[in-house]
């Protein structure tokens, strides 16, 4: 490997292992605060607020416009060229905030809302001039593979927001003002602990100058709504046809498993894609790149999000408690969609980070396509109906995504096929042993979790300590070689797992 690789590497490696220091940290976090808010609220109140995140997130895409991830993609930005990207992204704020300040009773009513749905989208109009200030500040951060700055902002200002001021309003009393109050103060937080690192200080410019990554911006825009449509439109389609409550269960038991999985693949994410523009004429290089990636995430993943599923009803009463028992038939079909979740997310943004961005917005519309016809020919009858039918779409995407990315980066099918065996057979393996002792004996919710979770890890430690050739691929095995040197246990766990 040359020197810039290996210094691209290193970086590479140095990033994810700070998003994953925050990551751990904002998992539990989040746990915490969101089974404490959900408790305490309930799921009308959760899921009128959930109205208001739908409504969120993509107008937060338009605020953005692509241009932050252009940006971080593009060779090159000059001053110039960031201060007309930050001038187009302001205008697109206040625009958004001023929307949602005017309209908001009838886009509440438009999406299926009542009147507190309304008053959270009202209220949350200052979050989109927030999110303007911070577009271009985290992408040059981005650019500049300063993952350590990032996390440290994320996670200080979710800490202080949710657990604690969202928390301490809810038991006050403040029912849907509680959420908005944490919304708004993480992303205050967030922003101004971002632009203290900035590299570089923002003005306004001419927004009508030309860009030199606006192109890339607009394929990457266009990306991003469509992905919304297909990842929200689950919300959209309970918000719409079942009502609040039902929003607020499929939010809440969603948020048990995506806050997980988004944080696994985010963090990669925000790696692979930067990396992976800076490598793009290095094929080999970005194959290897994603093939690892993609190993470690479904070595977690698969797992993970199949324990959840077989454990979903003691999970949701050990969690939520009994007013959210509808929960347990709802969170199979969604932790098993994370699956394919976190391998289309990790394989689009390598995709894009090459400039194949237009492979991934082909896939996701087709999916857009077929999830518009089956809501207008299906009949949809329950959220639970709903949730399976997203899980079938999930694998038509992510299997689509990993064929033409193998293909693309010369991967090679046998690769990919590597990634998935070996935590798929920990899976199937661990599922039998559930399902068999769950026939045998009556075990209250506790003690079923307890188990089952027993069995996964009994099975993956098994696994890696008699078969790690098997269980893990090559190059899973060759970062983990990394620390072979290292003294004490874990050079010797990195010794014996990557051994050949």
């Amino acid at each position: 490997m040359q020197p810039k690789q290996k210094s691209l590497a290193h970086r590479s490696l140095q990033g994810i292992k700070w998003n994953y220091l925050g990551t751990i940290v904002r998992v539990l976090s989040q746990l915490v605060a969101q089974v404490a808010l959900a408790r305490i609220l309930g799921p009308e109140t959760i899921g009128a607020f959930g109205y208001a995140v739908l409504l969120a997130g993509v107008l937060g895409l338009l605020i953005d416009q692509g241009l932050g991830w252009a940006m971080v993609h593009a060779d090159s930005v000059s001053d110039h060229e960031a201060q007309v990207a930050f001038t187009r992204i302001m205008i697109s704020a206040v625009g958004c905030s001023a929307f949602t300040v005017i309209f908001a009773s009838e886009i509440a009513r438009l999406m299926g809302g009542n009147d507190q749905a309304a008053t959270a989208i009202r209220y949350f109009s200052p979050a989109f001039l927030l999110l303007g200030l911070s577009v271009i500040t985290q992408a040059e951060l981005r650019k500049a593979l300063k993952f350590k700055e990032i996390q440290i902002s994320q996670t200080t200002s979710y800490l202080i927001a949710y657990p604690i001021v969202g928390v301490l309003c809810a038991v006050a009393g403040m029912g849907i003002f509680s959420l908005v109050a944490a919304w708004l103060l993480q992303a205050l937080l967030s922003c101004v602990l971002m632009i203290r690192y900035a590299p570089r200080t923002l003005r306004l410019a001419n927004p009508a100058s030309r860009l030199s990554f606006g192109i890339f911006g607009r394929d990457i825009l266009a990306i991003n709504l469509v992905n919304w449509f297909v990842d929200n439109a689950g919300g959209v389609f309970i918000g719409r046809l079942f009502g609040t409550a039902s929003l607020g269960l499929y939010n809440t038991t969603m948020a048990l498993v995506r806050t997980p999985a988004n944080h696994l693949v985010v963090n990669i994410q925000t790696v692979l894609f930067p990396t992976a523009a800076a490598a793009k004429a290095d094929t080999a290089l970005v194959g290897r790149l994603y093939s690892t990636a993609l190993s470690v995430v479904l070595f977690f993943a698969i797992p993970t999000f199949t324990f959840v599923a077989v454990s979903s009803p003691a999970i949701v009463n050990i969690l939520l408690g009994a007013k959210w028992s509808d929960a347990g038939a709802v969170l199979p079909p969604i932790a098993l969609a994370m699956i394919p979740h976190v391998v289309s997310s990790v394989t689009g943004s390598t995709l894009s980070g090459r400039g194949d961005q237009r492979l991934e917005l082909a896939s996701q519309t087709f999916i857009l396509v077929m999830l518009v016809l089956c809501y207008l020919v299906l009949p949809l009858g329950s959220v639970v109906q709903v949730c399976w039918l997203f899980l079938a779409l999930y694998v038509s995407r992510a299997t689509f995504l990993v064929v033409v990315a193998s293909r693309r980066l010369q991967v090679g099918s046998a690769r990919a096929m590597q990634a998935i065996r070996g935590p798929t057979t920990i899976a199937a393996f661990s599922v039998a042993a559930c399902l068999a002792i769950g026939a045998a004996t009556a075990l209250n919710p506790l003690a079923s979790v307890a188990l089952a979770g027993g069995v996964f890890a009994t099975a993956t430690a098994v696994a890696l300590a008699f078969a790690p050739q098997f269980f893990l691929s090559d190059h899973m095995r060759q970062l983990i070689g990394r620390f072979s040197e290292r003294q004490g246990v874990t050079g010797a766990i990195a010794k014996w797992l990557a051994r050949n």
